[in-house]
């Protein structure tokens, strides 16, 4: 046969001798040495650890090899999971078993649904697995791989202060800090804010202050907000406290995500 498999026995026995005795031989085992290893079964494997599709692809084809050998019929089960992409959502899970028959060593493929939505969103990736090989085959070094699936929406940009430092003037009422979203506009996006204390402490000096900015999709205008400023009687130096942004939605947080406030006494 073109199993790959273990050295198999079998016996011969002598019985009801007429005229004669049995000898002392009279059983004899047969070993029958299997010539069919494992590597010429072959070895499964996927073509590449790193595979990428666009969303819009519909389906991402992905192929696996039969190396080293043909001989015997063989297979190997595939499965997929979850890594950033959710199934259902995402892409449709995929399972199933390959064959290949005695001799057989073309590529075998099959195919991962992919949802294409209309979401501005980060790559996403799928993981992909081979298992449980059959007929004598094993696995290659490649046995997992990487579904990288490709965000065809846009670019939802970035979202940050519009300068690293403002400065008012006590008496002067409130500051007004703008925020800038450059690099795309596709998707609703959003970010939250908050004052933090420096040399200048809020209810004394400056009144605290945390929210949300948030755009439409398609919107890339400028948005801001105020923060007012206590006007007191003291001659003090100048002080200062820091806008923050964080957490943001959709887009990315930009480079210049803190601020710093300077108060400049007018007594």
């Amino acid at each position: 046969d073109t199993l790959a498999e273990s050295t198999e026995t079998l016996q011969l026995r002598l019985s009801a001798a007429t005229g004669a005795t049995l000898g002392a031989s009279s059983i004899a085992t047969v070993s029958i040495t299997d010539d069919d290893t494992v590597s010429s079964a072959g070895a499964l494997s996927f073509t590449s650890t790193a595979l990428s599709a666009s969303e819009s692809v519909g389906n991402a084809v992905v192929t696996v090899r039969r190396s080293g050998g043909s001989l015997g019929a063989v297979s190997v089960a595939y499965a997929s999971a979850n890594g950033t992409a959710m199934a259902a959502s995402d892409y449709a899970a995929a399972s199933g078993t390959l064959n290949w028959a005695d001799g057989d060593a073309a590529n075998q493929t099959f195919s991962v649904p992919i949802s294409n939505d209309a979401t501005a969103e980060a790559n996403e990736t799928i993981t992909l697995s081979l298992s449980s090989p059959g007929g004598g085959a094993t696995l290659g070094s490649a046995k997992t791989a990487t579904l990288t699936i490709a965000d065809d929406d846009g670019s939802p940009g970035s979202i940050a202060l519009s300068s690293a430092s403002y400065a008012i003037t006590e008496g002067t009422g409130a500051i007004t800090i703008t925020l800038q979203r450059t690099g795309g506009s596709t998707g609703a996006a959003s970010i939250n804010y908050v004052t933090a204390n420096g040399t200048a402490t809020a209810g004394n000096d400056y009144a605290a202050k945390s929210g949300t900015v948030t755009w439409a999709n398609g919107d890339a205008a400028n948005k801001s907000f105020t923060i007012s400023v206590s006007n007191d009687t003291l001659t003090e130096p100048a002080e200062t406290f820091q806008v923050r942004l964080s957490a943001p939605v959709t887009a990315a947080l930009g480079a210049t995500s803190t601020a710093t406030v300077t108060i400049n006494d007018n007594d």
